[in-house]
């Protein structure tokens, strides 16, 4: 083989790897530019907003059933954003446990077998995409999804006990229009 053809094979091979790096560059940039919105002079990063409809999404839970959060339409939802490393994250589970509505514990991250087991009433989800769906961007953060699919409220550790009661003011409502 000739060394014109070997040095215009291995230029080519270059061309093509330089092809998939611009590509996956691209496809990053579009991904953190999608975060942001423009609202006159201003350019603001996207966030989920009390009142506006929660996104939708099908993922697969811990067992391996599907979860849809459409089929959870007409009852309060708390969406749980957690990490199995995040020391907060585990002692707001212990104080979520006793709330009387679907709890869906999303993470990045897998959970252990012995905390899911520790946990029965807690739907675990690990779907990374949910975490950017939802534009949450630390943990823990909690959001309660209203029974018409709207985000009702949306808060951190600091705002637990504040959660609790909206959620039991809203079952205790509910139960009694029900």
């Amino acid at each position: 083989m000739s060394w014109n053809i070997l040095s215009q094979t291995f230029l080519w091979v270059i061309v093509i790897c330089q092809f998939f790096v611009i590509f996956y560059l691209t496809r990053i940039l579009s991904q953190f530019l999608t975060r942001f919105r423009t609202t006159g002079q201003k350019v603001e990063e996207m966030s989920l907003q009390v009142g506006t409809s929660a996104p939708l999404f099908r993922a697969k839970d811990s067992r391996g059933n599907t979860v849809k959060i459409h089929d959870y339409i007409g009852r309060d939802v708390l969406l749980f954003f957690s990490n199995p490393s995040c020391s907060t994250c585990e002692s707001l589970l212990e104080k979520a446990s006793s709330l009387e509505v679907p709890t869906f514990i999303i993470s990045p991250e897998r959970y252990s077998d012995e905390r899911i087991k520790r946990y029965p009433q807690f739907i675990f989800l690990y779907d990374p995409n949910l975490l950017e769906n939802y534009y949450i961007q630390k943990v823990p953060t909690l959001v309660v999804v209203d029974q018409y699919g709207n985000v009702a409220t949306i808060g951190g550790a600091n705002q637990f006990e504040e959660i609790q009661d909206s959620i039991r003011t809203r079952v205790d409502k509910q139960v009694q229009i029900g």
